[in-house]
């Protein structure tokens, strides 16, 4: 799951398969509607504050090192990915900042 958003990004998006707003709609909206979850998957006034924000522009190579995870296996270590989570805001708190 940790390279989820960036093997898609890379692999979807950069290559015109999808645009940027169907890759959004995979990743937030369409679950916080499969599992009812009001209030979620969406930006507006009123909604909970559950966001990742992400530098669309910057790449990186996916490293196993970098993992957060338990799990270190994963089909696209060494792999040059395209899209890099800068913040993760749960409940409008900050838990993930890149370093």
């Amino acid at each position: 799951m940790e390279t989820a958003f960036q093997s898609f990004m890379t692999g979807l998006v950069r290559t015109g398969i999808i645009d940027l707003k169907r890759l959004v709609e995979l990743f937030s909206t369409n679950p916080a509607k499969i599992f009812n979850l009001q209030g979620r998957g969406v930006v507006k006034a009123g909604s909970k504050a559950d966001l990742t924000i992400l530098n669309l522009e910057q790449s990186f190579k996916i490293s196993a090192g970098d993992f957060r995870s338990k799990s270190v296996n994963c089909p696209f270590i060494g792999w040059e990915g395209q899209g890099v989570v800068e913040y993760t805001i749960v409940g409008g708190k900050v838990v993930y900042r890149r370093q």
